[in-house]
């Protein structure tokens, strides 16, 4: 597998391969630049914490890792989509890692209080 992923680098377009992190005096907690709220770093923090909250599984702290990743992917994504973003943010990053433990936390106390989320064919449906 690693010499597969190897290999697709290597013969990737040179635009491609251009990796670019945004520099910390752009990357600020305060950018206006969200799609949901105002705030973009808003925007990271609730997404992460409702995608947390709605993955059917606590085996493992899968749903915790699987948020993290999604997150990382996306900035990753941002950070070679360098047309479409400014590059890879860490603060968002900081932000997704943030909603996603505040997902974690949630959804024990949800579980606590007898509140399910669950997901199925029919879509989304919350249990009291």
């Amino acid at each position: 597998m690693k010499k597969l992923i190897l290999i697709l680098f290597l013969f990737s377009p040179v635009e491609a391969q251009t990796f670019k992190v945004l520099p910390w005096e752009y990357d600020s907690p305060t950018t206006e630049q969200g799609d949901l709220f105002k705030y973009d770093k808003l925007d990271h923090f609730v997404s992460h914490m409702v995608l947390t909250m709605i993955i059917p599984t606590k085996r493992n702290n899968l749903d915790l890792l699987v948020s993290i990743g999604a997150g990382f992917l996306f900035e990753v994504v941002d950070g070679f989509n360098n047309s479409r973003t400014w590059g890879f943010s860490r603060t968002d990053f900081i932000f997704d890692i943030a909603g996603s433990i505040a997902g974690v936390f949630l959804k024990d106390l949800c579980h606590e209080l007898g509140f399910y989320v669950l997901i199925n064919k029919n879509g989304i449906s919350i249990h009291f």
